[in-house]
């Protein structure tokens, strides 16, 4: 059962939450359970998707598998059938001399190990006799046996009984398999099956700069998790059907990079991460010179009007960014952006109620960007599209970031364990749920080209991470494409009340939970400080 002072830590937690949401959809204008929207402006969109290729983030991978050794063996610690107390280690790489068949090992003799001269006798699948292990009186645990095959066996102190077997399956042709959560120095059924001759111990490394700390009873994946949980701005997932680690970068696009450096515990070379190679991130053609992208082929040099305001374009050298920042710098009155999509330009109006006039000056550009030329009136708009001013999107923006510190803070581990709870645990699959409705999507992550993204792929990082850049498109998006954003926050009068909507009603839910448990008056007596 959840202590007290869980619920409290939750009430405190989920109440930050609802307010930052709250706070967003004031500043939206909207009214919970209905809508309303600032003053009407003049939007024009591409008709057509414009066909853009898409953006990537810089990555890193392991340059090949963990473990490369194409033999394997069944287990580390096989089990005696009968009597016998010394733990029997397996270890060593398999050479494959014996081909892919059941090895049976026999006690010789009956005696405690340390203290009698015993002998075990390794015999393949006919029982034929391939070799003996001879265990002097006054061997140790530490005390290595290589068998001719490559294999080594340790014996933990404990009796051996006469005639007692166990058995090893090998094969020379199907190589390890990595397990991701076993120890770095784990033994037996412990053991991770890194690449023999690679070991991972106390230490630490850096990522972009970020010290990331490893300890010899750390597995792969907790290090992961610390790498994930870090400010290094980067995604660390295991591949289970590759056998290898992948660094992803945060931020989509060039001109990111992912430096690893100083290891001094072995655990960049043991992931075969020491000599991974950068693939760079792309940021598709967005960024390409116009006359290299093929949807924009017919376009010519020359000046474009908006609103009578002149807009020069070459595109030998101008891409479609390059003029999207070039008309937002103009003083044109307007806001270009791309919408949701990342495939559709719109351009909204700053005055609303104003008429918008486009004139391409003989460029074939707003024809390549499926744009009509000529007055754009307001009445010709839809009543449900809004704009905002850059002030006011850059408002919600901060909030917006608010909203994510809240989340992360909700969902992360608490410090103190008094503070955990079954109901902090189940919010993250419910939130997960309400975002995957929202947004439409299924899968562990969750993207938008609005500057939101959710990853819910490993319990240890923050669940909604809203950087910089990310910041910066949101407020874009929000005057450029109004009624995308509006949508995806609010709904559009059809399906709900969207991600804002969902997420408030989840966390009334969860504080009328908690208020039953504390009691209307104990909640507000007892506020976690």
């Amino acid at each position: 059962m959840d202590s007290r002072s869980g619920y409290r830590y939750a009430d405190h937690k989920v109440g930050n939450l609802k307010q930052a949401l709250s706070q967003l959809r004031g500043l939206w204008g909207q009214r919970r359970g209905g809508s309303s929207g600032p003053t009407q402006a003049v939007r024009v969109t591409s008709a057509l998707s414009l066909g853009l290729g898409g953006e990537t983030a810089a990555s890193l991978s392991s340059s090949e598998e963990i473990n490369t050794t194409p033999t394997s063996y069944s287990t580390h610690g096989p089990d005696w059938r009968g009597g016998s107390s010394s733990a029997m280690t397996v270890g060593g790489v398999y050479d494959g001399s014996n081909g892919s068949q059941t090895l049976t090992f026999e006690s010789s003799r009956t005696g405690i190990f340390g203290s009698d001269q015993l002998k075990v006798t390794v015999y393949d699948q006919t029982m034929r006799k391939l070799e003996d292990i001879t265990i002097n009186k006054f061997d140790t645990p530490e005390t290595v046996y290589t068998l001719s095959n490559g294999l080594t066996v340790q014996f933990s102190a404990g009796a051996f009984t006469r005639n007692d077997t166990t058995t090893l399956d090998v094969y020379d042709s199907v190589g390890t398999s990595v397990d991701a959560y076993q120890p770095f120095d784990g033994v037996r059924l412990a053991d991770p099956d890194l690449q023999p001759g690679l070991a991972v111990g106390d230490g630490s490394f850096t990522l972009n700069g970020t010290a990331i700390s490893v300890y010899a009873d750390d597995s792969i994946q907790a290090v992961l998790n610390r790498i994930n949980a870090s400010g290094a701005g980067v995604t660390a997932v295991f591949d289970t059907a590759t056998e290898s680690i992948r660094l992803e970068h945060g931020t989509i696009g060039s001109g990111t990079d992912i430096v690893l450096a100083d290891d001094t515990s072995g655990f960049l070379a043991a992931m075969k991460l020491d000599a991974a190679v950068l693939v760079s991130g792309d940021d598709g053609q967005l960024t390409q010179a116009m006359a290299d992208v093929p949807a924009f082929s017919a376009v010519s040099a020359g000046t474009l009007l908006i609103n009578g305001v002149a807009v020069v374009i070459d595109p030998a050298s101008d891409s479609l960014q390059n003029l999207i920042d070039r008309i937002n710098g103009s003083g044109a009155g307007v806001t270009a952006g791309l919408d949701g999509s990342g495939q559709r330009l719109t351009i909204v109006s700053d005055q609303p109620g104003q008429a918008l006039v486009l004139d391409d000056g003989g460029t074939g550009v707003f024809a390549a960007l499926s744009i009509a030329t000529g007055s754009h009136e307001p009445a010709a708009q839809n009543t449900e599209r809004t704009a905002f001013s850059r002030q006011q999107a850059l408002r919600m923006a901060r909030v917006m970031e608010d909203i994510s510190d809240a989340m992360n803070e909700l969902l992360a581990d608490p410090d103190d364990p008094a503070h955990a709870s079954g109901l902090l645990t189940g919010l993250r699959e419910a939130i997960r749920e309400r975002i995957e409705v929202a947004i439409d999507s299924n899968g562990p992550r969750y993207r938008t080209h609005y500057g939101i993204q959710f990853d819910f792929h490993d319990s240890q990082r923050r669940v909604f991470t809203f950087q910089d850049a990310d910041r910066s498109r949101f407020a874009a998006t929000v005057q450029s494409n109004t009624k995308g954003v509006r949508d995806l926050l609010f709904g559009n009068g059809t399906d709900g009340d969207g991600l804002i909507g969902k997420l408030e009603a989840l966390m009334d839910d969860t504080l009328s939970d908690i208020d039953d448990q504390l009691g209307v008056v104990g909640r507000a007596l007892d506020t976690f400080a």
